[in-house]
């Protein structure tokens, strides 16, 4: 009742005084009181704060597999990020952690809605980085058994993305990509073209002793 009697700015006042005394108070700390920090200082106007508060408790839930609640928290952390300046970084593991969390719950269309999203934003910034890793992940779902898997976008999108891993010179991606084409040319029923982009991607692998992959 209290609440709802306070009017907006004083109640943006008092969110910014519990945030601040918060903070001071779990500032060894904050990963655990995330979710109360990003609340508080979203309610107060402080979008930085808030951002970089919402991306922690984002990263907090999907350490203990709470992916909904990650997704929820990347995603207000995403519509913040209009009002200040982020760096590109931030907005890469924010998009990356929110479309794993969403592939992880079997949002696949979310997910490549999230990717296509990441690969705007990566484009405008010219962040080439940021645009090779969201293509790899949509590739990857397209390539894979997901209820979004297109054989041919896999391949396409694949092919595309093999030259502009090249481009950047990273072999790492380079080898996940080729094991992507493996997949989608399996799935294509094209088993001898598969068999090479197998054999180059373990090949690579093998040399770069990239053991998981």
């Amino acid at each position: 009742y209290l609440y709802d009697e306070v009017g907006v700015g004083e109640r943006r006042m008092l969110h910014g005084e519990i945030a601040e005394t918060l903070e001071a108070i779990a500032v060894d700390h904050t990963d655990e009181f995330a979710l109360q920090l990003a609340r508080h200082y979203d309610e107060a106007g402080n979008a930085e704060k808030a951002v970089f508060y919402w991306t922690q408790a984002g990263d907090t839930a999907f350490a203990i597999y709470a992916q909904n609640e990650a997704i929820a928290a990347y995603t207000r952390a995403l519509e913040l990020i209009k009002e200040i300046t982020i760096s590109s970084e931030q907005l890469h593991h924010i998009y990356t952690h929110r479309g794993r969390a969403m592939e992880l719950t079997g949002q696949f269309e979310q997910a490549l809605k999230n990717y296509d999203e990441m690969l705007t934003t990566a484009r405008a910034r010219k962040d080439r980085r940021m645009e090779l890793d969201a293509q790899v992940a949509a590739s990857t779902l397209y390539s894979t058994p997901t209820a979004v898997m297109d054989p041919e976008k896999g391949q396409a999108l694949s092919e595309e993305t093999l030259k502009l891993a090249q481009e950047l010179g990273d072999q790492s991606v380079e080898c996940r990509v080729l094991w992507n084409l493996l997949l989608a040319n399996l799935h294509g029923s094209k088993t001898d073209q598969a068999i090479d982009y197998g054999e180059r991607s373990l090949s690579l692998a093998r040399s770069l002793n990239l053991r998981e992959q």
